[in-house]
Order: C-alpha cells, then structure tokens, then sequence
C-alpha cells in the first residue's frame, strides 16, 4: 500500500500545542483579574447614501441609512450590544479620515483581549492600481469614503480607503483582541459593497463601479509576485482565517452587488438573518451566510454571497460549534424556472433517485420530527441537481426564498451504477456462525451490487466467503491483495454493506474525469532529501534529487519522500483538492490539510507551483508494486465534497465506531473558511487531472 503518511504534520501540531499551553499557564495568573470581566461588543456601521455630486463622473447615490439603523437596533436588541458601544458613521461623516480614526479610536483603543467586533459598511467599492506590488492582479480592492469626489480610479487612488490599510486596521485589532488567555475574542466584518460593475443601469442599482478603460486607460499589469485574493477580493487569500477574523460579502469579487426598493439585497438578507437566527450560542457563520445566500439568489441569481475565516465559528462570540451532520447537508434552491435545486451534483456523488431529508437552515436536531419532509433526485447536472418534493408534500415559496432549507440524504440510490460483485464461497462441513449462502442472500438483495453481470474477469469487486476461516476478503478488480478483511459473524451482513457502500464512493472518485482547459491543473510530484529533527519536522526545505525532474508517475521505494508541484494553464485562479486513492479501497486528503485556509487558490499564472514543504511534504509507505492515485479536482469556486467522500474507508480508523471520519469531518467544509451560494455559472466549471505513485524495490 502506498501510504502517504501524515505523522510529520500531527508531530508538528503537537510541538505547537505544547507551546502554547506553556506560554497560557505562563500569562493566567497575570490575566486572571482580567478574565472575571465580560466581554463588550462594539460596533463601527457605515453607510454612504448621498456622494459628492458636482464632479463630471460623481458616484451615483445609493439608499444605505434604513439598513444601518436596522441592523443598529438588532445588536442592541437581540445580540447584546450596547448603544454607547455602536457608532454609526453616515454620508458626511464617513471622509476617509474620519472612518480610519473612528476604526482607531472607537475600536482599537477600547477593545480588550475577548471582546466583540461588528464592522460593516454600505456603500461603493472600487479596484485601484496597486501601489506596492503586493497584489498578484496589480489591483488593490477599496472602499470609497464620502469625500471620493469622482469615479475615475486617478481619484479613486488618492482618496479612498486601500484594502491595504483596511488589513492594517484589522491585524492590530486583531492582536488587541487575542493577546491573554481569556476567550479569542470575535471579529466580523460586513460589506454589502463590490469591486467590480457592468456600467449598466437598470431597476437593480449597483454598489461599485468599473475599470472603465477608455477613460482610466489600460488595467495595470499583473505582478506575479503579489499575493492572490480570497474570493471578496478585500483580503488576501486565507488572511481572515489565519487571522481569526470572519468576512461576510455581498458578492464575490468578479461580481456587482446590488440595492433593490431602498435597501442593499445583501443587507436585507442580513437582516433577516440577524433576526430570526436565536440568539442563545447556536447560530454560526454557517447558518448566517446560508440563509442570506438563500434569499440573495431568489433576488439577484447572479450575486453570490461569500464567506471568508471559520464558518463554524459562533456568531459575535469567537467559540466554536462542530456539528459534522448540519455540514454534510446541501442548500436548496429555487431557480428561474421555479424548480427546486439541490447545490450539489454528480461531482459530490449525488445520484438520481436518491431521497432527501429537507430542514430549515436554522435546524439544531435533524431528526424525523424536525424534517419539513422529503424530495427525490431527478436530475444531476455536475454541481446541482434538480428535487421533486415526494409524498403529497407541498412547501410554500417563501419557506424556500426568504428562510432556506438544507437537504441531507436519507437514502442513497446506487440503481443506475452499481458494483459489479463476482461472489466466491468456500463452504464448510461443520456449521459456521454464518453461512456464506446466507450472506450472498443477504448482500444481493441490496442496490448497491449487481451480480448479472459480473464474472471472474468481469467485475468490480470481489467477495471471497470462507467458512472454513470464518472470514470475508473482498478484493478490488485486478488486486491480488485483499482490500479489506472482515470477520464472518453476526455482524457480517452489515460489516459487509457498509463496505460495499465505501467501496461504491471510492470507486465514484476514482472514475470520476473531466478535461476542461477553463479548469486545467496540471499536477506533478518529484523526490526530495529531507533532513528531520527529533521530532520528525523538516528541519529546512528539501532539496530535490538531481536529474529527476517533476512527473506525472512517481516510482520510488518505500520511506522516500515527495513533494507536489501544481500549475494553473487555465484564464483564472482556481481551487484545488487533492486526494490519494490507495489500492486498499482507502481515501485521504492530501491538500489542504488545515480546513480553514485558502491556501489551496491556486493562479492563472502558468508558473509551477510548489507546495509548502512545512505541511506538504510526504513519505511513502507500503509493499512493492502497490500504487495509489492521486486525484487532483480543480473548480472555478470553492465546493463543498462532503457528498463524494463521507463514508469512504480512511486508512487508520476504527470502523466499527463513528462514521463521520476525521477525513469526512475535513471536507464537509472544503469551501475552506469560504461559502457562497453555488447558482452561479462560473460554480459549473471543474476539472481533474490525475498523478500515480508506486512503489519499486
């Protein structure tokens, strides 16, 4: 088996968390008076209606203030603010210098190390040329102040607020807030603006403006050294996740957001949201973001709401909520046609007739009791699928639109591809616990297998029943080894399907190829000296062996270490996952392996990229001649994969305990610390390329 082998990583983890709680013990009793206070929120709320209008291309007004005092009076009177605690900046008030000492005066000085943030502004967004070569698009995203005058990006350049600076603001927050022991502490950021805009006018007014080139000249070269965005452009790629801060967007950064009768569609929606989510240490980003992508696309289909940092963070508290089964569900959506469309599909392993559980979004218990009802699949298209409701069920278009439900399957059709089972049976005179006769009866009756067409050179699987033994070996097409050995008891039937079932998963990811040039990542891996300290960590980068070059087909012999190499041929950044396939039926991730970062953006820029080798460094291990797969799945948008992967077999856990995996836990959130709604075009364009690994002698 060739295993990539994850301890260098955990050794790591461990040394840092050993640290930490020396460096905690350390500073308590020195922060012990200041961890019996509570907690304060703060709020800063900016809102930017009425622009300067004598200039020959002034900002067109926006309608701002009604959503600035409603979302002020929510967080006084449901979220706990207080009102001497929120300052609101409005329309002259909000100049470029008044809200960067506001940001310094108001928050800054007065926070302490656990306390709340709420940052959210209204109003126009622009890109600008970069003036530090930071940015890999040589653009720096901005939010125009009142005192903007004219919509060029020359004026723009002098007078509006650099995502530069914003990073700036928020870091030293940032540390004001973490330093201590007491609670992290919470920062959320809002902007229902953009940074982009079609130039067009109509009953939508849009909040950004864009690079018009016939009067602000060519766009600005790309600086391939710079750092690439997250998908709101305001931040660079992983900066709220690493920096414990959470960014809520009206739109992603390629997008327009807009206002509809007086109001932003994105702050609406937040509103909402604030409103009818409890207010007891259950909500999360999660759900907050869920239910505003939800009524954002019933609205403005092409606006995508995005959520950068942690969505399982709890809202304005900074604690954490895991809850592996709310994850592992998909939004349902309604879409122009009025049909009812599940934001997942054949790339997540969504089957037709398969049924699903339908919830609100604001769901804590999935039980039957909490279910609104059931839909079956009808229709898979890559990244959706079309659901009709099933047993007389009726929902009302405002529960879909304006609260949102999730979808999680209940049952899982394999009717239209299943395992092709050559079955084999080694009978015994004396009685065995079980009968392998007993155990076909019992497996064939199941959807997950076909034996009509499955011979011995013919098929998907093979089940050797030994009564002799009292064991089951099932073995995957053309293996000589077994992929899984299984005791024949009591427990064999239901051992054996649940195997069957994984099997099905891995073998769905296995098969699964698209050749798309507007999706292409070419993945190569190559072998590298690696010097280790006691701990097992890289002590410094590893050097690759001379004249081995980065290939698609690795062969090397057990205990030797790799690397990956990753480049982007396509016209834009996209996200990648990686997965290794083994031959023993197993499936682990091997990027990105932190759940909550974007590390795994990777630029159009036709350049290889190598993977850090601090987590990205990998040994293998195994006999001769074993192989494994590596699965490379690129996407124009972050995905969700919880669908294709939960329930395949993870090397190293105990399969008779919970079926949740450390592996499916991992990509129920693969948007990595991003969620937007997946109803947009652009989320339809994937691809894969694949790289081997074997072991030689």
């Amino acid at each position: 088996m060739s295993h990539i082998n994850h301890n260098h990583h955990t050794s790591r983890i461990l040394s840092i968390i050993i640290a930490l709680t020396l460096f905690v013990s350390s500073q308590t009793s020195n922060s012990k008076e200041t961890s019996q206070q509570p907690p304060r929120s703060f709020a800063l709320l900016i809102g930017i209606s009425d622009y300067y209008q004598l200039s020959r291309r002034p900002w067109p007004k926006l309608n701002t203030g009604q959503e600035l005092d409603t979302i002020r009076e929510l967080l006084i009177s449901k979220w706990g603010f207080s009102s001497d605690d929120i300052l609101t900046l409005k329309n002259n008030s909000a100049t470029k210098q008044n809200i960067i000492s506001s940001f310094r005066h108001h928050l800054i000085d007065n926070v302490k190390p656990g306390d709340i943030v709420f940052f959210h502004f209204s109003g126009h967004g622009q890109q600008i040329p970069d003036d530090n070569d930071d940015e890999m698009d040589g653009l720096d995203e901005s939010l125009v102040p009142y005192d903007a005058i004219d919509r060029s990006v020359a004026a723009g350049a002098k007078t509006n607020i650099r995502d530069d600076e914003l990073g700036i603001l928020f870091r030293e927050l940032a540390e004001r807030l973490h330093a201590g022991t007491r609670s992290p502490g919470s920062i959320t950021v809002s902007l229902d603006s953009c940074f982009s805009g079609t130039a067009t006018r109509g009953i939508l007014i849009e909040r950004g403006g864009p690079w018009n080139v016939s009067l602000d000249g060519p766009k600005p070269r790309p600086f391939p050294r710079g750092q690439m965005d997250g998908p709101t452009g305001l931040f660079s790629a992983g900066e709220a996740a690493h920096g414990n801060y959470v960014l809520l967007s009206a739109s992603r950064s390629d997008q327009t957001a807009h206002e509809e009768n007086g109001m932003g569609v994105y702050s609406r929606a937040l509103i909402h949201a604030l409103a009818t989510s409890p207010a007891d240490n259950t909500t999360t980003y999660r759900t907050v973001i869920d239910k505003i992508s939800v009524e954002v696309s019933s609205v403005v289909p092409e606006q995508s709401p995005q959520l950068e940092g942690n969505p399982d963070s709890l809202l304005f508290s900074g604690k954490m909520k895991s809850n592996a089964l709310a994850s592992a569900g998909h939004r349902v959506l309604y879409d122009k046609e009025g049909r009812l469309r599940l934001q997942a599909g054949s790339i997540h392993g969504i089957t037709t007739q398969s049924v699903f559980s339908l919830y609100p979004t604001e769901s804590t218990n999935y039980d039957q009791a909490s279910s609104l009802g059931e839909a079956e699949v009808q229709q898979v298209d890559p990244m959706q699928a079309t659901l009709t409701l099933i047993n007389g069920l009726s929902l009302p278009s405002n529960r879909i639109t304006n609260q949102g439900i999730i979808g999680i399957e209940k049952l899982h059709s394999y009717t239209n591809d299943p395992l092709r089972l050559y079955w084999i049976n080694k009978p015994n005179n004396i009685k065995s616990p079980v009968r392998c006769s007993e155990l076909y009866k019992a497996i064939t009756t199941q959807h997950v297998v076909t034996t009509s067409e499955a011979n011995s050179k013919q098929h998907d699987v093979s089940v050797l029943c030994n009564e002799r033994t009292n064991k089951i070996e099932v073995r995957r097409a053309s293996s000589s080894t077994p992929m899984i050995g299984l005791p024949l008891d009591q427990k064999a039937s239901e051992s054996l399907q649940r195997t069957l079932k994984e099997f099905w998963r891995w073998k769905h990811l296995y098969r699964l190829q698209q050749d798309n040039p507007s999706a292409n990542v070419q993945i190569k891996t190559f072998p590298v000296i690696v010097t280790l300290d006691k701990n097992g960590f890289p002590i410094e980068r590893p050097s690759p062996y001379p004249n081995r070059p980065p290939t698609q087909h690795l062969t090397e012999p057990s205990n030797s270490y790799f690397m990956i190499e990753l480049t982007n041929t396509s016209k834009n950044p996209l996200y990648v996952t990686i997965l290794e396939l083994g031959s023993d039926g197993s499936v682990d991730v091997l990027f990105p392996t932190n759940r909550n970062s974007t590390d795994n953006l990777i630029a159009a820029d036709g350049k290889p990229h190598i993977l850090d080798y601090r987590p990205y460094v990998y040994i293998i291990k195994g006999p001769v001649g074993q192989r494994s797969l590596l699965k490379l799945i690129a996407t124009r948008d972050p995905i969700d994969l919880s669908g294709a992967i939960q329930g395949s077999i993870q090397r190293g856990t105990d399969r008779s305990g919970d079926r949740t995996s450390p592996l499916a836990r991992l990509l129920l959130d693969l948007m990595n610390g991003e969620r937007g709604a997946t109803s947009n075009p652009s989320s339809q364009v994937w691809g894969t390329t694949d790289a081997w690994i074997e072991i030689s002698r």
